[in-house]
């Protein structure tokens, strides 16, 4: 009789797929044998332990029972028909109206958060105990499919530094490298140089894109989403 890959196998591999995570790096990052997580059978409660260090920000419920939300800090509730993802746990304030803008009428995105704050914005987004958010910009591309799509809305906390990133979570980037500028929303991990960052897609068509720490001039977390589901 053929065995069964192990349920928390399972749940790590979607783990690691979650967090754009490759199996090169999760083995050399963890110490786990490389092919563990192919095999067909159980898992050590050793191997259990290393995965558990390295991802700190899984909830272990979730990894050894299914129950739950997968990170700690991950909560998922609806508002007005509309799903709203929580990525990251932040200080959190009962009430707040966050300013919703558009890109259209930017200049440049160097300043691109300081030119956001000096337009009037489109509306306001209100959503009770959501983390604290400087603003809300609408999505443009599918790079982030299918977490996120083209015309969902992003709500984001400017860093005010930029070493305060947390490697393997989403942010929305402005960066200025070769003579092009631009803003985009990825998953930032830590790059195979020093002084470099990866980009990471959610869409599996996008590759990872290297990228010079010093290139990226302003970073502000994502702390939510909103996605719309229409069929008009």
């Amino acid at each position: 009789m053929m065995k069964k890959k192990s349920l928390i196998k399972n749940r790590i591999l979607q783990y690691l797929t979650y967090k754009g995570i490759s199996k090169y790096n999760f083995y050399k990052e963890t110490g786990i044998a490389r092919g563990v997580l192919d095999q067909n059978n159980g898992i050590t409660e050793d191997n259990i332990q290393k995965f558990l260090a390295f991802a700190q920000d899984i909830s272990p419920s979730w990894l050894l029972t299914g129950s739950g939300n997968m990170l700690k800090s991950q909560f998922a509730f609806e508002a007005a028909g509309e799903p709203i993802r929580v990525f990251r746990e932040e200080v959190s304030q009962e009430v707040q109206r966050i300013p919703l803008y558009s890109l259209e009428s930017m200049s440049g995105v160097i300043g691109v958060f300081e030119e956001l704050r000096n337009q009037a914005p489109l509306g306001y987004i209100s959503i009770p105990n959501l983390p604290n958010a400087d603003g809300a910009i609408y999505m443009s591309g599918n790079s982030m499919y299918p977490l996120l799509k083209a015309g969902d809305i992003v709500i984001y906390k400017i860093l005010n530094d930029k070493a305060n990133i947390f490697w393997g979570e989403m942010y929305v980037l402005s960066i200025v490298h070769q003579g092009d500028s631009y803003l985009t929303v990825k998953r930032v991990q830590k790059g195979r140089k020093f002084n470099q960052i990866k980009l990471v897609s959610q869409n599996p068509s996008y590759q990872e894109k290297l990228m010079p720490f010093d290139a990226v001039k302003t970073v502000a977390h994502v702390v939510a989403s909103i996605s719309f589901n229409t069929i008009y």
